[in-house]
Parts: C-alpha cells; structure tokens; sequence
C-alpha cells in the first residue's frame, strides 16, 4: 500500500511537472509571456520526484550494487556481507533522516521567490524519502531472502 501511495504520488508529481513546463514553454516561444510561479512550482516538483524514486529504487532493489568481489565469496560470506551491506544501507538512511530533519526545519526561514513557499516544504522530501526507503529495507533485512514475494 505504501508502494502504491509513493508511485501515485510521484507519477502525479510528474504529469504536473510534464503539464507546466510543456505550458511555460509554449507561453514562452509561442506568445512571449509566461508564469513565474512555474518555475518555482517546477523546482519543488523535482525535487520530490526524485528522492520518491531514490526510495522506489530502494523497493525494486534497482540502485546499483557493485558485487564483483562478493559474487567470489562462499555462500556463507556472501550471506554475511550481504547482511552488513544492509545493515550499512539503514545505518546511512538513518543518518540522513536526522539530518534532513534538521535541514527541514532550518528551511523554514527561506522562502521561494515567486510562491512566498517556506523550502521546507521541499527539503522535507529527504526526511520522507530516509523514512520509506527505511519501511520498504526492512522486509529485506528481516527475510535474509533476495527477492521480494511480491515480485516472483
């Protein structure tokens, strides 16, 4: 369910991103005018986006994982570094959650030129990012299995 949740809300995140600038430029070329707001809109827009699809990633194991010199490794130390691979994984996401925490609060002193938005509103995707790349890590953790049982 917060698979579903997280997709739609990147994918309508996107249809708008898509929409606006498509608009801005037409404005633009084509009429020589154009909003302001969009650019802000625009930014705050990306920027969810993309960590959204930094915790997707997170879900469809699809990050890169550099495993050349794993792969040579007995079952029992692959399992082993595998493990501590994850382990390293929540240990970042947690580091990072705090501190987007405390950029997100810092954010509320700026805000965007043309929206009058606090930046908080945009640095708070790091903390929501850490905390669902958190949820979706730990079936990873608790199962040891490689793959997700949704996905066979």
């Amino acid at each position: 369910m917060l698979k579903e949740a997280v997709d739609w809300t990147a994918v309508l995140l996107f249809a708008a991103l898509l929409t606006l600038l498509f608009l801005q430029v037409v404005l633009r070329y084509c009429f020589n005018t154009g909003f302001s707001w969009i650019e802000d809109f625009s930014g705050f827009c990306f920027v969810w986006i993309s960590l959204l699809g930094v915790a997707l990633g997170v879900y469809k194991k699809s990050h890169i994982a550099m495993d050349a010199i794993v792969a040579l490794f007995p079952e029992k130390w692959k399992r082993l570094c595998m493990a501590l691979q994850k382990i390293l994984c929540i240990l970042f996401y947690v580091i990072l959650l705090y501190s987007g925490i405390l950029y997100t609060v810092l954010g509320r002193r700026l805000k965007s030129p043309v929206l009058k938005w606090e930046y908080s509103l945009m640095y708070a995707a790091i903390p929501v990012m850490c905390g669902v790349s958190l949820l979706f890590l730990m079936p990873h953790l608790l199962t040891g299995k490689k793959e997700r049982e949704e996905e066979k």
